[in-house]
């Protein structure tokens, strides 16, 4: 019968383990038996080498990812599941895999922000998903035109006003602009 281990006991086990203590020390200084002391060695060993090989195929598709085309491109390139490229993409690319001519996502600009209160009454209106460049001109100038007609006293932009396609973690279409552009 297995005594069940906490939480700590378990945390301390791995903490002497990745240090390199002796599995008849582990069970000295914790008391779990050196089977477990084994099995939790293994574990970790097991999840690094897990770790490793998912951070590498990260790199893989994030610099596939630079030269361009969907996801099912990449995929298809790098001989991996669409699945696979789909999760690497919508984690942080990793530092040496970023493009090298300068293009990133830039460092936030601190600022005090106050709370922007709409207290002027009327009709407003509201765009969202705008998707610029990519957007329905007649579509927006018939709600524009409309909200003239109705009185609207200001418009508020909600949110994806630019289409940012290339940035997305849906699939890319390389006939579409680059973000650069």
């Amino acid at each position: 019968m297995y005594r069940k281990i906490s939480d700590a006991t378990r945390k301390r086990v791995e903490s002497l383990i990745r240090k390199g203590v002796t599995y008849s020390e582990v069970k000295r200084r914790t008391g779990v038996s050196e089977t477990y002391a084994c099995k939790v060695a293994h574990e970790i060993g097991e999840g690094d080498r897990k770790n490793r090989r998912k951070s590498d195929t990260r790199k893989k598709v994030h610099a596939e990812a630079v030269n361009g085309g969907s996801h099912r491109d990449v995929a298809r390139r790098l001989g991996i599941p669409l699945s696979t490229v789909h999760s690497h993409m919508t984690e942080v690319m990793p530092e040496e895999s970023q493009p090298e001519h300068g293009v990133g996502f830039p460092e936030a600009v601190s600022r005090e922000w106050r709370p922007f209160h709409l207290d002027r009454p009327g009709h407003w209106l509201v765009f969202g998903d705008i998707h610029l460049p990519c957007h329905d001109r007649t579509v927006i100038e018939l709600a524009v035109r409309q909200a003239k007609r109705d009185g609207a006293v200001g418009v508020i932009l909600n949110g994806d006003v630019m289409d940012c396609h290339e940035l997305s973690s849906h699939d890319k279409d390389p006939s579409m602009p680059r973000y650069v552009e």
